[in-house]
C-alpha cells in the first residue's frame, strides 16, 4: 500500500508544481496588466506629470485593494481549507499589485 501511495504522489507532485507556477504567473501578469491599464486610462484623461500620475494611482489602487483584502481575510477565517487555498492566490496577486504600483 505504501509503494502504491508513493507511486501516486510522484505523479501528483509535478502537477501541483506546475499549477503553482501557473497561478503565480497569472497573478503577476494580472498585476502588471492592471498597472499598465490604469496608467494608460489615467494619462489619456489627465495629461499631467508622470510622477504625479504614478503617485495618485499608487494611492488609489492601495485604497481600493485594502478593503478587498480585509473582506477576503474575513472570508478565509470562516471558510474551509480549499477555499482558503484559493483565496490565498487572490491575496498574493493583490499584494503584488500594491507592491508593484508603489515600486514602479
Amino acid at each position: 500500500a505504501l509503494k502504491a501511495l508513493r507511486r501516486e504522489t510522484r505523479h501528483i507532485l509535478p502537477f501541483r508544481r506546475a499549477m503553482h507556477l501557473l497561478q503565480g504567473t497569472v497573478a503577476m501578469t494580472a498585476a502588471w496588466v492592471m498597472i499598465f491599464w490604469s496608467q494608460w486610462v489615467y494619462y489619456l484623461r489627465h495629461h499631467q506629470d508622470k510622477m504625479l500620475m504614478k503617485t495618485i494611482l499608487a494611492v488609489a489602487i492601495t485604497l481600493a485593494v485594502y478593503p478587498v483584502l480585509i473582506l477576503i481575510s474575513l472570508r478565509c477565517v470562516g471558510g474551509g481549507r480549499e477555499e482558503r487555498k484559493s483565496l490565498n492566490v487572490i491575496v498574493k496577486a493583490l499584494g503584488l499589485l500594491v507592491g508593484l504600483v508603489w515600486e514602479k
